[in-house]
Order: C-alpha cells, then structure tokens, then sequence
C-alpha cells in the first residue's frame, strides 16, 4: 500500500503512480476519515496500517527517520 502525505494531493500524483503501480494507493486522510491529522499522528497511523509505503515531500518533519 502507498499512502501519499495530502501535500501530494494537489499534484495529482495518485493518477500516476495507480498506472504503473498494482496494490493500493491512497491519501494519509483516509485512514482516518473525517479528522484533522497532524503531523505527529501520521507515525501511528503508518504503524497499524499494512505494510504502508509513507510518500510527502515534508523532509524537515520525516525525514530524520
């Protein structure tokens, strides 16, 4: 599964990663629909999550990890 951080959103990166790519494709806010999610959440929300693929362009915040 490839979960997109909502930053992508706007970019229309969903369309074509669904072209090449077989398995899920999805935005952080689906899961956890009908919430504001914050930064810190998405680590948790990744965790219970199967097998997720975390894809932003927020390296400040994620990529340290």
């Amino acid at each position: 599964m490839i979960v997109l951080d909502e930053q992508l959103l706007s970019y229309g990166l969903r369309q074509h990663v669904l072209q090449w790519y077989r398995g899920t494709v999805i935005d952080i806010t689906q899961l956890r629909p009908g919430t504001v999610i914050r930064d810190e959440a998405i680590p948790l929300l990744l965790r219970a999550a199967r097998r997720p693929t975390f894809v932003t362009i927020n390296v400040a915040i994620f990529g340290s990890g």
